[in-house]
């Protein structure tokens, strides 16, 4: 299950210190999701999208083509078996 919790309203900050978004209403009903769950979901619906997962990698940038992302730079921490 996704969800663990509902609650009433929230109000979140950024660590610079700042009310998001822009202290607005933070009445609204909200979501606490398992983050590992969810994870998992997030990457399965990827991958079913055409996206590759890679694990272990950092993006350490962005690859553009006519003005869209098309794709990211990384650097992986998983060493070839070579």
């Amino acid at each position: 299950m996704l969800v663990s919790a509902e609650v009433e309203g929230a109000r979140v900050y950024a660590p610079d210190g700042t009310l998001y978004p822009d202290g607005q209403d933070s009445s609204k009903p909200g979501l606490v999701l398992e983050r590992k769950i969810f994870d998992r979901a997030l990457a399965k619906s990827a991958i079913k999208a055409g996206a590759e997962m890679c694990v272990k990698t950092s993006a350490t940038g962005l690859l553009r083509n006519d003005g869209f992302i098309t794709g990211i730079k990384a650097r992986s921490f998983v060493k070839s078996l070579k």
